[in-house]
């Protein structure tokens, strides 16, 4: 007979035995802590200061180099579906039926005057098309720069007219070059560069892009063309804003008032300081603008010809993403002219989309006529408005493309 009891016996004491040695080595273990928890604490404390400036070098390195005013030819990293519109899309009885093939470029198409975060090494695609076969290297690395004799100022491109005029004609006088518009003051950075910007000129007061509609509330002073209020930023002299002052707000340049604000009737004259967002130079643009590049094509051509067009320059269709980019289209045309064709396409007022596959994140369609295909009016009482038309009809059109790569 086997003996279980035995056995039961013999497994008990091997297993107090092993406890007995796992006992021994938590006690040798807590006794070692004891006797050194100064050393382990401080080696600890050592470890964990050589992790966080490890931290701290690497990402005081990478900001650095991200803010080094590196910029590399676009906006914002996308994939850009370059379309192919193809000619049998005007011929099948619908005149508003664009196609849009799934062959895609990798590029870009700006939206703001951001700094590109991260990007890493070139990419080469080929399309090919009815139009024939494209080879684009969009990516380049260049340093931002102000066109028209601006001077670079805190991240933004300003000049100044020292010229006493009434607001309306100061706007006028900006919108001359490139569109641009009369300076904004976001922060307290850009209201302590303007002081600097001026030190020299002996300038009193100053005309901004800042109107305001209502009486005494912030909320209601509004940037030129629908960029925003000064809800988040201000620098009111004490008692203003007023409306019985006047609408329109101007900085004050010198004495012990300087940097704030007032504002003032519309029609008084004083100088002024225009502005442009910096961009990347290229010197094959007809016409440069935040890092893109734009060329005004005077020949009358369907939106499908057009399209082609502009692919066979290694561009698109232009789309348009701010009320800045609008202003500045409208500034490259004589204000005599009146149509131009855009990129965009509409089926209805408050939906639109880009033929170059951007996003639509702003939309000045004032009227839906007729078709589905979009038109500027650039030189008439509705400047800048947008409205649809047959695709079919001939209109001089803009092409566009991302500023510094090879085509």
């Amino acid at each position: 007979m086997v003996n279980f009891l035995g056995d039961s016996s013999e497994v008990n004491a091997n297993m107090e035995e092993k406890e007995s040695v796992i006992k021994t080595h938590f006690e040798k273990f807590i006794t070692f802590i004891r006797d050194h928890w100064k050393l382990i604490s401080i080696g600890g404390v050592i470890i964990l200061l050589l992790m966080i400036s490890v931290f701290l070098i690497t990402f005081f390195a990478v900001r650095g180099s991200y803010e080094s005013g590196v910029h590399f030819g676009v906006r914002e990293i996308l994939i850009m579906h370059v379309s192919s519109l193809h000619n049998d899309s005007l011929d099948n009885g619908n005149d508003d039926y664009l196609e849009f093939p799934t062959t895609t470029v990798k590029t870009a198409k700006p939206s703001s005057t951001t700094t590109l975060k991260s990007l890493t090494n070139p990419v080469f695609t080929t399309t090919s098309g009815k139009i024939g076969k494209i080879h684009v290297t969009f990516l380049c690395i260049a340093p931002l720069t102000c066109t028209n004799n601006f001077t670079m100022v805190n991240g933004k491109c300003w000049m100044l007219i020292n010229n006493s005029s009434i607001r309306s004609d100061a706007d006028k006088m900006c919108k001359t070059y490139n569109g641009a518009t009369l300076v904004s003051i976001r922060n307290a950075d850009e209201n302590q560069a303007l002081t600097d910007f001026l030190k020299d000129e002996n300038i009193n007061t100053l005309w901004t892009g800042l109107y305001c509609f209502g009486e005494t509330n912030i909320t209601a002073c509004i940037w030129d063309i629908q960029a925003g209020s000064a809800a988040n930023y201000s620098s009111f002299k004490v008692g203003y804003p007023d409306a019985d002052y006047g609408r329109c707000v101007f900085y004050i340049g010198n004495g012990t008032d300087i940097g704030q604000w007032e504002n003032e009737e519309c029609g008084e004259t004083m100088p002024f300081v225009c502005e442009l967002p910096p961009t990347v130079h290229e010197g094959t643009c007809d016409f440069l603008y935040n890092s893109h590049c734009y060329f005004r094509i005077d020949m009358m051509k369907n939106i499908t010809d057009s399209q082609h067009f502009c692919l066979s320059r290694c561009s698109n269709l232009v789309s348009i993403h701010s009320a800045n980019e609008n202003r500045f289209i409208q500034s490259i045309y004589d204000t005599n002219f009146t149509n131009i064709a855009i990129g965009g396409f509409a089926s209805s007022k408050d939906y639109m989309i880009w033929m170059d596959g951007s996003p639509t994140d702003y939309n000045n369609i004032q009227f839906s006529y007729a078709g589905s295909c979009v038109i500027m009016a650039a030189g008439t009482t509705d400047t800048g408005y947008w409205y649809t038309r047959p695709c079919n009809e001939t209109f001089w059109f803009v092409c566009d493309r991302p500023a510094g790569f090879s085509c």
